[in-house]
């Protein structure tokens, strides 16, 4: 076998990916194509991004109509159904295969779609056995790049570090080496390293052009990588990529992506219409039930919702953020959710402040004295001592001290004139 005739993990053939959906068939033809051909076609489509009515269709009648003997079929099958937002149609699989080889490939796709559905543990669980056994080696890309998002979901970036290192050796310019680096991305962001996480992203897009692979569904890249861009203050590219995706997702319709790709679009934006497309956003998540992605969007709308001064509307979106990630272990958004809340808790408390008071706590914040303060505002230095001994007291602090890290929990750096709100509650985490 050449190595253009090598099966990925997607069971696929790499000379057989673009033309892959190029096949049609029809009910009517004389000669019926074989089940090989058919889920071959369904699953261009999906990669391509095209034709999703006709992908439902195939997974919930034509590819379990009838036990399907090729587990190369069957795998085929399994992930255009994800792809599609068709989980129930796994399951239903699951329920009609009976053979080893087909039951393993199932329990790969199960793995998945419990992920996307919000049981990272049990799907870390259910996939180890694919990365760790060299019996499933033809899956072990896919279900390390499965497995990595579980593992940073539940904030065990050492275990996910590991697993890269010693399983992430691939082809270069494979669907294969597409999953290895989305996983390095993700890592690479839960990590703190956003110019990695941003390149890692941009290689995966790279691939995939080459490949000729459009539909966001199967590598959301550019959505996740816009949201790396906003953390990293890159809004031009963030919008470009977003927008990008976005139009694609709306041609596939999937609304798991199409929901993705509007929370990334709303973020880089950062308009008046951010609040209303983040809505958009997670009811369409919310109707389909990929529940971590909707818990992140529903969290960065909790933060835009106290940016436009509806603090009793961010504490309880963002609350509840904070309830389901607890709940399901996912430590990094649990943090997160749990940081806006108490940011929004103190920007209530700012409120209570004269607009005096606000004007000379910012300068505080940005380090000037209280001579600086004075001289900025052509002020008296005892008026000033005055001014910020009311703002320690009504945000129940002790002093300048702890208006730095404990009262707002603002980082080194200046404030930007007018917009510390925004400054607070989106330049931190994205």
């Amino acid at each position: 076998m050449n190595k253009d005739d090598e099966v990925d993990g997607h069971g696929l053939p790499a000379t057989h990916i673009q033309s892959a959906a190029a096949f049609s068939y029809r009910p009517g033809w004389r000669e019926t194509p074989s089940d090989e051909c058919l889920c071959a076609q369904n699953l261009g489509f999906a990669l391509h991004g095209t034709n999703r009515l006709d992908v439902i269709q195939y997974c919930r009648s034509g590819g379990h109509s009838r036990k399907t003997r090729a587990p190369e079929c069957l795998w085929r099958t399994m992930l255009a159904a994800i792809y599609a937002d068709q989980f129930g149609s796994i399951e239903t699989l699951l329920e009609q295969q009976g053979n080893q080889a087909a039951n393993a490939d199932l329990m790969l796709a199960r793995a998945r779609a419990e992920l996307l559905m919000g049981s990272s543990g049990r799907a870390i669980n259910a996939l180890a056995p694919f990365v760790n056994n060299a019996r499933w080696s033809g899956r072990g890309p896919i279900a390390l790049s499965w497995i990595t998002e579980a593992l940073v979901q539940i904030g065990d970036l050492r275990t996910a570090r590991q697993l890269l290192r010693d399983r992430g050796t691939v082809g270069t310019g494979t669907i294969d080496h597409a999953h290895v680096l989305m996983a390095e991305a993700a890592l690479a962001h839960a990590e703190g390293d956003l110019a990695q996480c941003v390149t890692d992203y941009l290689k995966v897009g790279r691939i995939l052009l080459g490949l000729g692979i459009t539909n966001p569904a199967v590598f959301p890249w550019r959505s996740r990588a816009a949201l790396t861009a906003v953390d990293a203050g890159r809004l031009d590219l963030a919008t470009a990529l977003a927008e990008d995706e976005l139009a694609s997702s709306r041609k596939w319709g999937s609304a798991s992506s199409v929901g993705a790709s509007l929370h990334a679009v709303a973020m880089a934006r950062r308009d008046d219409h951010s609040s209303g497309l983040l809505e958009d956003a997670t009811q369409l998540l919310r109707t389909v039930g990929v529940q971590f992605a909707w818990m992140a969007a529903q969290c960065d709308l909790g933060r835009l919702q106290a940016i436009e001064g509806s603090y009793a509307k961010a504490g309880t979106t963002l609350g509840a953020v904070a309830e389901a990630a607890t709940t399901a272990g996912w430590t990094g958004l649990s943090e997160r959710a749990c940081t806006a809340m108490e940011a929004v808790d103190n920007l209530r408390a700012m409120t209570a402040l004269t607009k005096q008071e606000q004007r000379i706590a910012c300068q505080a914040l940005n380090g000037s004295s209280n001579r600086d303060i004075a001289r900025n505002l052509n002020l008296t230095v005892r008026t000033v001592e005055f001014h910020l001994s009311n703002v320690y007291r009504k945000l129940g602090i002790k002093g300048r001290r702890q208006l730095n890290s404990d009262s707002l929990h603002l980082g080194p750096g200046a404030l930007p004139a007018g917009s510390s709100t925004e400054w607070l509650l989106l330049g931190e985490v994205g």
